[in-house]
């Protein structure tokens, strides 16, 4: 009777079982429907309408293809921030094969780093952590917010702040200091993993003073020629005409009329002279001045990694395209 009652609860639990694997079967089925027009949409270049069919492919089965495939369409929309976090999706989705995810990592998911910006916020564990009123969950946050380059409203319980994200920085808001949140900018983990680096300690001259000193000095040496023959030009002209007497050039071959002319000569040299080095120098100066302002040596910045440069937008690439069974491409971007 026992053995009897056992089968019949195995029975039971196998025939329950049927309806849910049936279901699970039809969903996979018609979400395969759903990616393969998406597809080919995409090869259409009709990337909205292909965005659209994969999350409803991946509503009905969350598999990895459908999440690079996202990425890529919302890559050629210009929706950097949805594709980078679809692209993490699929970087740590069990299903994303090792050599295609390595491809992706440091392609197409570095790019999607390098254009946006990234927030990583630091609060009392438990606090709610929102950025631009949308709520991310509560403190400590599992990994970076990662934004549109611009200005953003992080807000952790009753305190907040506006900050300015440039692309391929990430921001820190520290909202456990006493006093008013303390910002720092960092960036990116250069081997892409999505984390950001921790933020610099040392810092540096936002630039050189080598440029403008070295106008000034030029400038300045300038400026002193021009005094130096100034002066020797007034003494040599009159010096001459001190010299000059009466008759001294009745004959202009005379010796006297030869070097009082001389004379008056090097004086009108010495006089050109000082007129050019005295421009010549306030030019230098001037560029010392515009070089000075425009590097400002004097302020200081974190020092860190240097970012990859974000590559234009407006661009046309071609992108690769994943199915079931097959490997395609198709040429997305801006013409």
């Amino acid at each position: 009777m026992r053995t009897r009652n056992v089968f019949v609860l195995t029975l039971a639990l196998a025939l329950a079982a049927i309806p849910s694997v049936a279901m699970a079967d039809a969903a996979d089925v018609e979400s395969d429907v759903r990616f393969d027009e998406g597809v080919q949409l995409a090869k259409k270049r009709q990337f909205e309408a292909a965005r659209a069919k994969f999350l409803q492919a991946y509503a009905l089965a969350p598999h990895a293809k459908i999440l690079l495939n996202l990425c890529i369409v919302e890559k050629a929309q210009n929706l950097e921030v949805e594709a980078l976090g679809h692209c993490r999706e699929y970087l740590a989705h069990v299903e994303a094969k090792a050599d295609v995810a390595a491809k992706v990592r440091e392609g197409l998911f570095k790019d999607l780093m390098a254009s946006t910006g990234h927030i990583k916020v630091q609060a009392t564990p438990g606090v709610r952590v929102a950025v631009n009123g949308k709520v991310y969950g509560t403190a400590p946050l599992p990994e970076v917010v990662d934004v549109k380059p611009g200005d953003h409203e992080v807000s952790a319980a009753e305190r907040a702040t506006r900050i300015r994200v440039a692309a391929g920085d990430t921001v820190t808001v520290n909202f456990e200091t006493s006093q008013a949140p303390q910002v720092t900018v960092g960036r990116p983990d250069p081997k892409g993993s999505g984390l950001p680096a921790a933020p610099p300690g040392e810092l540096k001259p936002k630039g050189g003073w080598t440029a403008p000193v070295v106008l000034g000095l030029v400038g300045a040496a300038g400026l002193g020629v021009a005094g130096a023959f100034g002066v020797m030009s007034i003494s040599t002209r009159d010096s001459a005409v001190a010299k000059q007497k009466p008759g001294t050039c009745a004959s202009t071959t005379s010796a006297e009329c030869v070097a009082l002319q001389s004379d008056l000569d090097a004086a009108s040299t010495q006089k050109t002279v000082a007129m050019i080095s005295g421009i010549g120098g306030g030019v230098f100066l001037g560029v010392a001045l515009i070089t000075l302002v425009a590097v400002r040596p004097w302020e200081l910045r974190p020092v860190g990694p240097e970012r990859p440069v974000p590559k234009p937008r407006d661009r046309a690439f071609v992108t690769p395209v994943f199915g079931e069974s097959y490997a395609g491409a198709a040429m997305v971007g801006s013409f």
